[in-house]
Parts: structure tokens; C-alpha cells; sequence
């Protein structure tokens, strides 16, 4: 008993003593939460001197390292302080301090780099106080914390991204916050936004661009040289060309030590391309950013590692960074890009506007997009991370002297004035100023009113709680804004795309379904032709019988009876197929399909692999087909989606467009129509209210497209969501040419996007075009999802 006592007496004192530990624990914390918000901004001055005249911009940068994105707010300022009085705030400290104060008038560091929500409502209160800012540039992904506070002091932001959300540390949901917080979003290449969108599953808005900035003047340090920079020239000179001759073909990298710059790749090509033309005619020189004690050790230690076993001593020089980097492009022959991701570096606008060559990976580097439109991509861009392409390209470059000269005088020709700062802040200033245009969306709702043509059948979802057109106009203005869930004003009519073609002449636009209005309703892909439950019904159409062959891939046998009720409302009667998966009754689809006199050519069982499209393209199409036109449909319950209820919405506006029922009539009917009468009709489905685009799909769509011979993806498309359509067969014969086996589809469960199904669903309505034909829409009023 006195042992039990004694334990009882211990375990409370245990107790006391974890009590009182967490206590102060607690204290400590709660401590440094209080030091944290209470701590300020500071203010470190700014040399140029304050002009009442001229409006407040704000500049927000990551840090003031002296590093690309760092370099890129030096040069925003300095070029914007011809018309505003310049603010810049820095996130971290770093060498540019003193190039920062020099062009603005106030310069300010706030160096928690704190991720908090709220904390930067209250550390900048100083920098807003008795501040009237016309509007925030937010450089830089890791700059994006600042945003929500931006908004909370009611200051419209313009925030210039130049990261991949793939390689950015929680990407999703960095992009997303800055999708959500920031006004307008730039991006320095197409093939970055599209990541961007990719990642986040958001789509291309008016508020979203894609643009390269311009060159960048690099700020002297006297850290790096003093003087006019004439000595460090000549000693680069001694390092690069010590003969002054041109005998050696030079080929110079830049970047940190890092895995993401690919210096391991850099070598790769070198000792590639040593070894295909031998001897030394090459030298390879990669600049160090930052240093090297900036860089990850280990990956280092690999590096000169590498460089001694491939025996490249000699021919591989790693040299610190250098203010006088114009005299390395000129003395150099080529800038190679081996980064494993480069949004758009300004090494790259530097080498390319002074003349100098650049070679960089497919789907790697933003700069591809400008080399491609410049038709410089089978000379300067080679296969995504394919060493031996790249070494190949390479040495054609430095073995062919004319061949070289041909693409330096091409580079010279499209690049001298291509990349030009002035340009890109007036892009930038456009966009910032039309965000604070209170006319614009007043122009917008009345123009959009006017034209009658906003369908709010069509439109709105059974969640909007609208009664009024003007409200529902207002609605489509502030959805189309946010970016995600953007839907279509009208069947047929897709914004993004349209969107894409005004950009492609002005950068700002207001509202692209406004400015179509505004501008007649112009012809393009971006409105595709609608068949409605009014299109007429041709007396012919009974001579497509034995010519029309529709596939239903049968998972849910209950979806059925009603796929079978709704072929009873047309006229023409198509030889039925039926795969079903392995869990269902052959018999009990017979007697469904007895009961609605539906004769069925074939009922096949299959492995439940590839969802409806394996069923689709693997077993009915598997062996080609004698049928001209075929329809696709599947037992569609989606229950993904977590709602019995969302699931049967969407079945039956796919039911009801393309086979059709109570509102549509006989909708099937219709359709046939228009192959019977138009041979150059390849693909017609049901136009979505929901504008989707590639999301997470762009990759594998690519695999696939190029192994059906197609070139690269446009950024927008069109394409049956849902996977359910008329096709053409021919328009269709490069799927079937795949020969894909049940093995190439990926097993259950699968994820809701991201797959060789998803890639499938979009590649439908893109290979369809790619070989001429056109692609129609259906739309029965009053059926939306």
C-alpha cells in the first residue's frame, strides 16, 4: 500500500512538472508570436528625391541579392521612375542595397520573410501610412506573402512571375495563393504560365499574360571590379580567347552550382561533343552566380568529380560571375541552357540581344518559345533533356562555319530589338492602370447587356441565387476574373482562346466576350458552330443505315436503361456495341435492350482497364472498322465528385446533347444530319458550360501527339468533356493507328486527372482538326450542369 502511494505521489509530481514545462513553453511562444507582429518594415532611405507631381508605385522584390529576379526590380524602378515616385520594398537583405536606394525614393526591408497570414498587414502599416500608392509590382513567386496585405490596404497588385510551379516548393498551392490574391499575373513565357495553369488547374484569364522582359542593365558592384570594367575584360579575354584567335568554339553556361541549373548536363554535352569531333577545338566555361559557396556542397563535390573523370580539366572552366558579362557574350560563341527548368533567365535576353546563339531543352526553357516563333528550333533547341540531341545540334554549330554564321546573322535579325525594358513596363503599366479603370467594367456590362446574347439558361448554375440579366452579366465579369471555374457566357464561344488572339495585338484587353461583341462577333476557332434541338432533321437520312455504329461502354448497367429511352426519340436507328466491364450480367443487357427494341450487334466483356476509352480503342476499334461515323458514350456516374446528384446532372446534359429526350428531341438525329451533309464535319459533342483546358495533362498529351505525328499542342483547346461524342472514323484513325493493348492503360484506382485518359479526352478534340476537319458543338436550351 505504501508503494502504491508513493508511485501516486510521483506520477503527480511528473504531472506538476509537465504542467509547468508547457506553461512556459506556451509563454515563450506566445512571446516571440507578439515580437513577431509588432516588429516593422524599416527604412533604409532612397536617393532620389520625392516629386509631388508624379504618382506612388510600389516595387516589391524577394530579396536584393544580386541574382537575376533581384537585377529585374533594379531595372523596373529605374525605368518607371521617369513617371512615378518609386517605392521599393525588399523581403531580404542582400548586395544591391545601395543600387535599390539609387533608383527610388524611399527604400524599405522587411527581412523576416515571415509567412504568416496577417503578419504583413501589420509590418507594413509604416510603409502605407500617408501613402497613396497608384499600384504594386510583386516580383517573383517567393514574394507572394505580401499580396493578401496589398489587397487588404486596397492596392491593386501586378504580380511578375518568373518560376515553374512544378519546381517551386509547394507549387500548388503557392500559385494558387497568388491566382487568388493578386489582381493580374505576368508571366515571362508561354511555356511557364502554362505550368502555372497546369498545376493549379486555373484557367488563362485577361488578368493572366505572358510576355519576356526586357534586357536587363546589370548595376556595377565595386565588390566584383572597380574602374570602367576594361580590365576585367581583358582578363576574361585571357581566359577565354589568351591566343585572340578564333580557333576554339566557345560555349559558356551561367548559373549557381544547383541540380535545377543542370551544370552535371552542361558537362555531359561537353564531354559528348569532345568525344563525337575529339581534339580541342571546344572549350566550355560556366559562369558561377552567386558562388559557389552559395551552391548545394554535395552536388558540387559531384560536379568537379565529373569533370576529372570525363578528362575535361583543360576544356571545362568554372569561373566566378563577372559585372562585365557583355564582354563574355562576345567573346563567346554560344550560351548553353542545360537547366533542368529556366522560365526566362536575362543571360538568355542578354546573349540573344547582343547576337550570341542560345540552345536550351524542350519543354525546359522559356526561351524555346521565342526560338521556336523565330524558327531557330531545330538549330537551338533540343529534345527535353536528351544530352546527346543537344551535343549533336552542338557540334554541327561548331563544325560547320557557314551553317553557325547563318544562325548568328538569323539570331541578330528577330532578337536585336525583340527583348526591349521600355516596351515591357508599358505592357506592365497598361495592365496596372487598366485594373484601376472603374470605366472598363462599366463599358463591359452594358455592352455585354446590349448584345442580348449572355445565355443565363446556360450560364448559371442551380447554386446562383440571380433574377435580374444585369446580375447575371455582373457575375460572368467577376467569375471570369478569378480564373478558376470559368464558364462560358454562350455555347461554342471560348474565352481563353479568343482571349489568346487579342493578346497576340495588344497586350491589355478589357473582358474578351465583351471585346468580341465589340468587335461584330469576328470568325475564328474560338466560336464553333451550334447544333440545337431547332437544327433541322434532313429526309435523307436513312441512307446512312449500315454506315453508323454506336459504342456504349457499359459499367453502370442501371445508366443504361436510360441511354436506351433516350435513342427512342429519333428516327434513324445505329448497330448498337457493348463492351461491359467483367462485374456485369451479358444476359441482363439483353433483356434491357429487348425491352426498348434496341437490337444490339455485340455485347463483349472487357478488363476493367482504360475506363470507357481502352473498351473504345482497344476492343471495338482494336481491329479498324468498317462503320463511316461512330458515337462514344459510357455509363457516367462521376462519383468523384463526392454528389450522386452532380454525377446524374452531367449524364444527362451529355445524354440529352447527343442523343436527346424531352427538351432536345431527337438530338441524334441532328447530328447525323450534319455528317451526312458536310463531309469536312470530323467530331461533334456537347459544348460544355465549363471552360477547361490541358490541366495536368499537357506532358502526356505532348507523348502522344508527337507519336501520332502531330507538332506541338496549341496553349488553348476545345475538346468533348466527358469523353462522349460523334466522330468521323478517319477523323479519328490516328488513336486507332496507336494499337494500344490493355496493358498500356493504367490500372484502378486512378486519380481524377493526369492520366493517359484525361491526355485522351483533350488530344479528341484537338487530332480531329489537326487533320482538317471541323469540329461541331450541341446545345439544347435549358440543359446546363
Amino acid at each position: 500500500m505504501k508503494g502504491e502511494v508513493k508511485l501516486a505521489n510521483r506520477l503527480r509530481k511528473f504531472e506538476r512538472s509537465i504542467r509547468k514545462s508547457r506553461k512556459k513553453i506556451l509563454g515563450e511562444h506566445r512571446k516571440i508570436s507578439i515580437k513577431g507582429l509588432l516588429s516593422r518594415a524599416s527604412r533604409r532611405g532612397g536617393d532620389i528625391e520625392y516629386n509631388n507631381a508624379k504618382p506612388r508605385v510600389l516595387v516589391v522584390s524577394h530579396d536584393a541579392s544580386y541574382t537575376g529576379c533581384s537585377v529585374l526590380v533594379y531595372n523596373i524602378a529605374k525605368k518607371l521612375s521617369d513617371k512615378y515616385n518609386v517605392t521599393i520594398l525588399s523581403l531580404g537583405e542582400g548586395a544591391l542595397h545601395d543600387a535599390f536606394k539609387s533608383v527610388s525614393v524611399e527604400y524599405w526591408v522587411d527581412k523576416r520573410k515571415h509567412h504568416a497570414r496577417g503578419y504583413y498587414l501589420n509590418s507594413l502599416s509604416s510603409l502605407m501610412r500617408k501613402r497613396d500608392y497608384k499600384y504594386a509590382i510583386v516580383n517573383s513567386i517567393e514574394s507572394r506573402h505580401v499580396l493578401e496585405a496589398l489587397r487588404g490596404y486596397k492596392i491593386p497588385t501586378v504580380s511578375l512571375i518568373h518560376e515553374f510551379a512544378s519546381y517551386t516548393k509547394q507549387g500548388r498551392e503557392a500559385f494558387s495563393y497568388a491566382f487568388n490574391w493578386s489582381r493580374s499575373i505576368v508571366f515571362p513565357a508561354d511555356v511557364v504560365m502554362r505550368n502555372a495553369l497546369s498545376i493549379t488547374g486555373y484557367n488563362r484569364t485577361h488578368n493572366v499574360y505572358s510576355t519576356g522582359q526586357g534586357k536587363c542593365e546589370v548595376p556595377k558592384l565595386h565588390s566584383l571590379n572597380d574602374g570602367d570594367g576594361s580590365e576585367e575584360c581583358e582578363r576574361l579575354k585571357s581566359i577565354l580567347r589568351p591566343d585572340g584567335g578564333s580557333d576554339q568554339f566557345i560555349v559558356i553556361g551561367s548559373g549557381s552550382v544547383d541540380y535545377r541549373k543542370g551544370v552535371d548536363l552542361f558537362i555531359g554535352v561537353a564531354a559528348k561533343l569532345i568525344k563525337m569531333y575529339g581534339g580541342t577545338h571546344a572549350k566550355f566555361v560556366w559562369l558561377v552566380e552567386g558562388g559557389e559557396a552559395e551552391g548545394d556542397d554535395r552536388y558540387l563535390m559531384s560536379i568537379r568529380d565529373q569533370i576529372d573523370r570525363s578528362g575535361l580539366t583543360d576544356q571545362v572552366i568554372m569561373l566566378p560571375w563577372t559585372s562585365e558579362i557583355e564582354c563574355v557574350y562576345q567573346l563567346a560563341d554560344l550560351l548553353l541552357l542545360t537547366g533542368r527548368v529556366e522560365p526566362l533567365p536575362n543571360v538568355a535576353i542578354d546573349a540573344l540581344s547582343l547576337g550570341t546563339p542560345v540552345m536550351c531543352f524542350d519543354r525546359a526553357a522559356g526561351i524555346a518559345d521565342y526560338l521556336e516563333k523565330a524558327a531557330l528550333g531545330n538549330s537551338l533547341i533540343a529534345d527535353y533533356l536528351d544530352v546527346d540531341d543537344m551535343a549533336s545540334k552542338l557540334g554541327v554549330l561548331a563544325s560547320d562555319s557557314k551553317f553557325y554564321r547563318s544562325v548568328k546573322n538569323k539570331v541578330r535579325e528577330h532578337f536585336s530589338d525583340n527583348f526591349c525594358m521600355d516596351s515591357y513596363l508599358k505592357k506592365i503599366d497598361s495592365v496596372a492602370l487598366g485594373q484601376v479603370d472603374p470605366e472598363i467594367l462599366s463599358l463591359d456590362i452594358e455592352e455585354i447587356l446590349k448584345s442580348n446574347s449572355l445565355r443565363e439558361d446556360y450560364f448559371l448554375q442551380a447554386s446562383d441565387e440571380i433574377n435580374s440579366s444585369r446580375g447575371c452579366v455582373e457575375l460572368y465579369l467577376s467569375e471570369t476574373k478569378k480564373g478558376y471555374g470559368v464558364r462560358r457566357p454562350e455555347p461554342g464561344f471560348n474565352s481563353t482562346m479568343y482571349l489568346e488572339s487579342l493578346q497576340a495585338r495588344d497586350f491589355f484587353v478589357q473582358d474578351p466576350y465583351a471585346e468580341f461583341l465589340r468587335r461584330g462577333r469576328p470568325e475564328g476557332k474560338w466560336m464553333q458552330e451550334v447544333i440545337s434541338e431547332n437544327s433541322p432533321v434532313s429526309d435523307s437520312i436513312s441512307d446512312l443505315e449500315g454506315r453508323v455504329a454506336l459504342h456504349i461502354h457499359v459499367h453502370y448497367v442501371d445508366v443504361l436503361v436510360e441511354i436506351f429511352k433516350r435513342l427512342q426519340h429519333n428516327s434513324f436507328k445505329p448497330d448498337v456495341f457493348i463492351t461491359l466491364s467483367e462485374k456485369n450480367s451479358i444476359d441482363e443487357v439483353r433483356m434491357s435492350a429487348s425491352d426498348f427494341g434496341v437490337s444490339l450487334k455485340s455485347v463483349v466483356k472487357t478488363p476493367n482497364r482504360g475506363r470507357d476509352v481502352g473498351p473504345f480503342l482497344t476492343e471495338f476499334l482494336g481491329n479498324g472498322t468498317p462503320y463511316e461515323i461512330i458515337g462514344h458514350l459510357h455509363t457516367k456516374k462521376s462519383l468523384f465528385t463526392g454528389s450522386d446528384k452532380v454525377g446524374k446532372l452531367w449524364s444527362n446534359f451529355l445524354f440529352e446533347n447527343l442523343l436527346g429526350g424531352d427538351k432536345g428531341g431527337g438530338m441524334m438525329d441532328r447530328v447525323l444530319t450534319q455528317f451526312l451533309g458536310d463531309d469536312s464535319v470530323g467530331m461533334i459533342y456537347p459544348s460544355d458550360p465549363n471552360i477547361v483546358s490541358w490541366t495536368q495533362n499537357d506532358l502526356i498529351a505532348e507523348e502522344y501527339a508527337e507519336r501520332m505525328g502531330f507538332g506541338k499542342l496549341p496553349n488553348e483547346i476545345n475538346f468533348p468533356v466527358g469523353t462522349m461524342f460523334w466522330c468521323r472514323t478517319e477523323a479519328i484513325q490516328p488513336f486507332i493507328e496507336l494499337n494500344l493493348q490493355w496493358a498500356d492503360y493504367p490500372r484502378e484506382p486512378i486519380g481524377v486527372d493526369g492520366t493517359i485518359l484525361h491526355a485522351f479526352e483533350r488530344l479528341l478534340g484537338y487530332v480531329p482538326e489537326k487533320l482538317g476537319y471541323k469540329t461541331l458543338v450541341t446545345n439544347v436550351r435549358g440543359v446546363s450542369r
